[in-house]
């Protein structure tokens, strides 16, 4: 089927992008002109507030409530250090380097002693069976002299010895000893010899040869070795030629050395590894970062990024925030996470800028590297290699997003050339401008797809708009020119382009509590502020044989229909799913397995918990953005989101016993007039009213306000 990204911008209210496969939605995202994305969005800021107790600080960005900035999201830019601390700072991290040079240099140096020995002991070891084999061969002559045996020439009797004595058809482990006795078979008779074997060293343990494997096909070559030793015993050889002899020395040297390399290079010494920012902002969630752990960690080039780090961990430690900034300082600040209710935008100083095959972080140290879901091995090799080109300073690093696999030096070196030149126009604006202002904007919904969205799956993208159009052209031309020739416009009398590709109609669902499975079942899928429930029903699914054959087949059913429906409406927190029960331990963990491959391909980071201890399967969502349910609909004024709202009688018996309560405590001392809805009005007739009246000795009066809601009212005070 044709994959197609669809962009939906004539209306300036809304702008919205779905992705089909065919008629089938597959991903969706809204954005509205009064509720735009702030996340990725680059601020000058000011310091309202500092809260030592929090050990954060509320900043002043320009948004709708202060954000918050932790202390380890503050870079070390804008420490206030005394020169002393620095100094002394520097004096302890100098130390530990030179330490571990230190202890670098010994553990090389040790290193190359235990291969000298090890290869010393195992030439004394070569010689020492020469002798013996020598020895033997000579005992065996003279015992073959004295029977009379004829004797044969070398060639001979490595052919007898070939044609008559079977291989041996037994395979032994490599901690296993080698048998200690050889058949020998003579054209006189059968002769049975004992003759002493290697035994592999104790050390050397399956378990051990296990962990690596180069050493496991040493240690079985030297096996297959030892099974073939008794058969050349047994035969009565010439000696070799030197040079022969000489090379097969050196090769079983190399053996034993680069063994002895494998064993040493499992003893590694732990280094104080630098602490990473704990975000990595504007980043794309499916974009992991591994850190590049090459062979020139040891370097001096290195050593420097590791003095600079440990700085830099130092001075978070030692420091407090309110040493480190102060109220009304100026900082330049990164929205991290969206506003959401009462809480405010979560900010950060460790600025990125995301590019369509990189992420740029212009303030952080050896950061960069190679997104995990970047598998192929030369391929990653190749893009490190490209980004180790990159005229990168020491303090940027550089982050090859999952878009970049298989991309050309020049795609990357172009998106680098782009991601430079916003990060100096927002060095610029900064200089300029007052706080609180915005600097950067991450882009509007269209750039953000046609970055983030965009694979090269998709076959076309058409826009139905002409200015979104050509902004798209605009965009496209400047990150991936290549892909221009995909970009078609929905031209002016065409059926709308939703309509067109059947969306309308799979969007409206999207509302819907309830969402049904082809099978017969159906979700309910019920969102709160920190938790997502998801119920699982069998409904008329009922094809199967069995009760336990429905329920897996509509669980993993079910399971494919959640992952899409967490991925559309952009659902986050905990997500608790009451599957439909399964006895069957196969059936539980296939469908579990079915949710970590369903996961993986999620952009947001999901982890599948499992099954609790009340046969729930819990699982987490990272939240990156706001939800469908956020950015389309408005809280209920009548019920407040709850969902409920007080019956008319309630709100009757309400107002009654907020009238005696203020009777009581002497604070009605004229007559009343109740302002209420229709709806509770039928509950206050006038015989009540009178009642009530003459309890409290005053006159009550009422009015009725269809405009009000029903839980609200009002007591107002009438002159008598």
């Amino acid at each position: 089927m044709t994959k197609r990204m669809l962009i939906d911008d004539t209306r300036p209210e809304e702008t919205r992008v779905v992705i089909v496969n065919g008629n089938k939605v597959e991903d969706v995202e809204f954005e509205s002109a009064s509720r735009k994305q702030i996340k990725g969005n680059i601020y000058l800021a000011k310091v309202m507030r500092v809260e030592p107790s929090l050990q954060a600080a509320f900043v002043d960005y320009g948004g709708n409530k202060h954000g918050f900035l932790a202390f380890g999201e503050i870079h070390p830019d804008y420490y206030n250090v005394s020169e002393e601390e620095l100094t002394s700072i520097d004096k302890e991290v100098d130390e530990i380097i030179e330490a571990k040079k230190q202890a670098i240099k010994e553990r090389e140096a040790e290193r190359e002693r235990h291969r000298a020995e090890k290869a010393a002991q195992y030439a004394a070891r070569e010689e020492e069976r020469k002798a013996r084999e020598a020895a033997e061969a000579e005992a065996k002559a003279a015992e073959a002299a004295e029977n009379g045996s004829e004797t044969l020439t070398p060639v001979q009797e490595e052919a007898v010895t070939e044609e008559k004595i079977p291989a041996a058809e037994t395979t032994f482990a490599p901690n296993e000893s080698l048998p200690e006795a050889a058949e020998t078979t003579a054209e006189n008779g059968t002769l049975t010899e004992e003759t002493p074997t290697e035994t592999v060293p104790q050390e050397e343990t399956a378990a051990d040869s296990h962990k690596h494997p180069r050493k496991k096909r040493i240690l079985k070559k030297r096996a297959r070795k030892a099974q073939q030793a008794p058969k050349e015993e047994a035969a009565e050889t010439e000696p070799a030629a030197p040079e022969q002899e000489k090379a097969e020395k050196e090769e079983k040297l190399t053996v034993m050395a680069e063994s002895t390399k494998e064993e040493e290079e499992t003893v590694q010494e732990e280094v104080d590894a630098p602490r990473k920012s704990s975000t990595y902002n504007n980043m794309a969630e499916e974009d992991v970062v591994e850190e590049d752990d090459d062979e020139e960690d040891d370097s001096e080039c290195d050593f420097e990024i590791q003095r600079k780090l440990m700085k830099i961990r130092k001075l978070f430690h030692r420091s407090k925030i309110q040493d480190v900034i102060k109220e009304g300082q100026i900082l330049l600040v990164q929205v991290v996470k969206e506003e959401r209710g009462n809480k405010g935008a979560a900010l950060t100083t460790y600025l990125s800028l995301a590019g369509r095959y990189c992420v740029l972080m212009p303030n952080r140290i050896k950061s960069g590297g190679v997104s995990r879901k970047i598998t192929n091995v030369a391929d990653r090799k190749r893009l490190k290699n490209i980004v180790k080109e990159l005229p990168l300073n020491n303090e940027m690093s550089m982050i090859v997003r999952t878009a970049g696999e298989e991309k050309t030096k020049a795609d990357i070196v172009r998106d680098y050339n782009y991601l430079i030149r916003s990060w100096n126009q927002i060095r610029l604006d900064a200089l300029k401008g007052k706080a609180p202002a915005l600097i950067h904007e991450e882009g509007n919904l269209i750039r953000r797809a046609l970055r983030d969205m965009y694979t090269k799956d998709i076959s076309e993208i058409i826009v139905d708009g002409e200015q979104a159009y050509k902004a798209a052209r605009d965009f496209v031309k400047i990150l991936s020119p290549h892909n221009l020739k995909k970009i078609k416009e929905n031209k002016k009398g065409e059926l709308p382009l939703f309509q067109r590709f059947q969306v309308e109609a799979q969007l409206d669902k999207l509302h819907d509590t309830n969402v049904q499975l082809e099978s017969g079942g159906y979700l309910v899928i019920n969102p709160t502020e920190a938790l997502v429930s998801i119920d699982v029903n069998s409904g008329r699914a009922t094809k199967e044989k069995d009760l336990e054959e429905t329920a897996l087949k509509t669980n993993l059913e079910a399971a494919d229909e959640i992952a899409k429906q967490l991925r559309m409406r952009n659902l986050a927190g905990l997500v608790v799913v009451d599957f439909i029960d399964m006895k069957d331990k196969e059936h539980q963990q296939e469908l579990l397995k079915l949710l970590g491959v369903q996961a993986k391909l999620d952009k947001m980071k999901t982890v599948v918990c499992g099954i609790s201890s009340l046969g729930l399967v819990e699982m987490t969502r990272k939240r990156a953005r706001q939800g469908l349910q956020t950015l389309m609909f408005d809280t209920c004024p009548q019920c407040g989101g709850t969902g409920y709202m007080l019956s008319g009688r309630t709100v009757y018996m309400q107002i009654v016993r907020r009238i005696r309560e203020l009777f009581k405590s002497g604070r009605i001392k004229t007559n009343l007039e109740i302002e209420v809805h229709p709806e509770v009005a039928q509950y206050l007739t006038k015989a009540i009213v009178e009642d009530l009246g003459e309890s409290i000795g005053r006159k009550i009066s009422i009015v009725v306000n269809p405009q009000i809601s029903r839980e609200g009212y009002s007591l107002m005070a009438i002159a008598e």
